[in-house]
């Protein structure tokens, strides 16, 4: 990443000053507006001062890592798991920036992400508070989008059965079932039916169908500038407030189950115009 200053500009800078909001207490309450102006390198310098480290104002990797660092002790049971590769909305947002610089259509970005493992920080999951999945796991996320978009997924099987958000849950689920049945013929139940996966395969085919809105109203807007602007309403928060995450609890996961067997079975029922 670029070596971020006084001048500097755009998401990445935007990124800094929000956790910086976060992590300097009092908050700097500086405002996310992605310029790098006097304040936010006075903010800058203020945070490399506390952390031990160079107060130059520059925003490189160790102020990067510094700003991005868990808190210390160990982090709440639900979330250990997590813990090694949380990641951030520019984390996202600039692995499918990369997938964009080297495809040429939106169904082929998505397709691309479809089988999304990691960035290259080896970072897939995101902490979120404005929805009860509390955790989405981009593996999933993608997936549903590609599926939303235009069956990306279930094609690949040579069938298409989940060109739209409903459908796409509904085939989360199935899968999910499928997962079960073969871990319980392994003997060891590992991460079926995980309070993580069907949430995010909701929001994940939620942002599917916004991207296909969004070609249909033939807007130019990138795959990633859509990622950025949707997660947005989930709340997303750093690495650094794992201790303030709550996950979806056995009731929320029945509801989404039920949620997304109508939601499918809707879609089916009354097709999409686009």
């Amino acid at each position: 990443m670029a070596l971020l200053k006084k001048g500097s500009s755009g998401p990445e800078v935007k990124g800094i000053q929000l956790r910086l909001n976060t992590r300097l207490k009092p908050s700097p309450k500086l405002k996310a507006d992605g310029i790098f102006g006097k304040l936010t390198e006075g903010a800058v310098i203020r945070f490399q001062k506390e952390s031990g480290l160079t107060a130059d104002g520059l925003v490189g990797p160790k102020t990067r890592a510094a700003l991005s660092a868990l808190p210390k002790g160990p982090p709440p049971p639900n979330l250990a798991k997590f813990i090694a590769e949380l990641g951030t909305v520019d984390d996202f947002v600039l692995h499918v920036a990369s997938v964009e610089a080297t495809r040429s259509s939106r169904g082929d970005v998505l397709g691309e992400l479809s089988s999304f493992f990691g960035t290259s920080g080896r970072k897939r999951y995101l902490l979120v508070q404005g929805d009860k999945v509390g955790v989405i796991d981009f593996r999933h996320f993608f997936a549903a989008a590609a599926e939303s978009y235009n069956s990306a997924m279930s094609a690949k099987s040579g069938l298409k059965m989940g060109g739209s958000p409903g459908q796409a849950v509904l085939l989360g689920v199935g899968n999910e079932v499928s997962q079960c049945m073969s871990e319980a013929y392994a003997g060891k139940f590992n991460s079926c039916f995980s309070k993580e996966d069907l949430g995010s395969n909701r929001l994940g085919a939620e942002f599917g169908e916004l991207v296909k809105v969004k070609e249909a109203e033939a807007s130019n807007q990138k795959v990633s500038q859509l990622l950025r602007t949707y997660l947005a309403r989930s709340q997303p928060v750093g690495p650094e407030k794992v201790s303030t995450i709550k996950t979806s609890g056995r009731w929320d996961q029945a509801l989404e189950v039920l949620s997304a067997i109508v939601a499918g079975i809707g879609d089916i029922l009354v097709p999409r115009a686009y």
